[in-house]
């Protein structure tokens, strides 16, 4: 067999035929079965969490660590916490006194070719299956199981994204930016949502408030003047939106070149501290912080902040601008 072999791939027609023998290992290699890669990697090593209220004065975050990646393997390490305040009251809420329920679920946990993962856990707390499941970025997680007591883990469907490491000058940067907005009282806002009059007076308040000497003037009449082209600025500074719907807003009055407004100061500014920060898309992020005032070395009592935000570059230099937020 050896030397027919020979003799005929060495006859005339041996280019032939070696071409139809490649052929056919080719369409063997196509016809057997591979074994699928996880889409598990290294990318996803690092903490996930979905937080947010679930009520005025409670709250809840869920938490997963990915560890040890090899392969498809990977050691988990997943919490869930749930706070709520004692009667429901913002003192409460502030001074974290109430209900305060948390738990653990961890192991080594094998991903499949479509990258879920499960884990049967059982506990003196818990008797479950945790489920995870790998999406282009963001990671769903699930817990069917017993409740046995106050600290098993919550059960449910849950988003989660990873937390971004960001530098101290960074966290700064984005924690004032938020202030521009919780300075003004404004606690919950939805970009989204707002109408023409609630830019209008953004635009005048927060100039009104940072930028007195370079955007405010004083008119003949005892009042105040700011121009609609810094209105219209700062509205899309902070809210990446072109504004044109310049017109008179209850006591600000609009001349045609800008407002007409009188002044007051309010109440001591509540500033933003930021904590943590989870990407959900590119140049999206989720962040978690708490508010102070400047004025007190306090830090403690003036509630907490989930905010949504976008991070843009125009010609070199970013900027962030407002998604939504929501300050208890």
């Amino acid at each position: 067999m050896n030397q027919f072999m020979k003799n005929t791939l060495q006859g005339p027609r041996s280019a032939g035929l070696c071409a139809a023998l490649l052929a056919v290992v080719v369409c063997l290699f196509l016809l057997t079965p591979a074994q699928a890669a996880s889409p598990l990697s290294a990318t996803y090593a690092g903490v996930w969490e979905d937080s947010g209220y679930t009520s005025d004065y409670a709250t809840r975050n869920i938490d997963l660590s990915i560890s040890q990646v090899k392969g498809q393997t990977a050691y988990v390490e997943a919490s869930s916490t749930y706070f709520h305040a004692l009667m429901s009251t913002k003192e409460n809420f502030d001074a974290t006194i109430g209900r305060l329920r948390s738990s653990l679920v961890e192991g080594t946990v094998t991903f499949n070719a479509s990258g879920v993962a499960t884990l049967k856990y059982k506990d003196e707390y818990n008797n479950g299956v945790l489920k995870i499941v790998l999406n282009k970025g963001r990671i769903s997680l699930s817990w069917t199981g017993e409740e046995i007591g106050e600290y098993s883990f919550l059960p449910g469907s849950y988003t989660l994204y990873k937390k971004v490491n960001l530098s101290e000058a960074e966290r700064a940067k984005l924690g004032l930016f938020l202030s521009n907005f919780t300075e003004l009282g404004l606690y919950k806002l939805d970009s989204a949502a707002l109408k023409p009059a609630d830019l209008i007076r953004f635009g005048i308040w927060h100039n009104y408030i940072n930028n007195y000497k370079s955007a405010v003037s004083d008119t003949k009449g005892g009042k105040l003047f700011i121009s609609r082209e810094t209105v219209s600025a700062s509205i899309r500074k902070y809210f990446n939106l072109p504004f044109t719907k310049h017109a008179t807003v209850g006591e600000y009055q609009y001349n045609g070149k800008g407002y007409v407004f009188t002044g007051a100061d309010g109440e001591a500014p509540v500033y933003v501290k930021v904590h943590s920060v989870y990407q959900t898309a590119a140049n999206q992020y989720k962040v978690q912080g708490s508010m102070y005032n400047p004025d007190s070395s306090d830090e403690a009592g003036y509630g907490w902040v989930i905010a949504t935000v976008n991070k843009i570059t125009e010609n070199g230099k970013s900027r962030y601008v407002l998604g939504k937020i929501d300050a208890r």
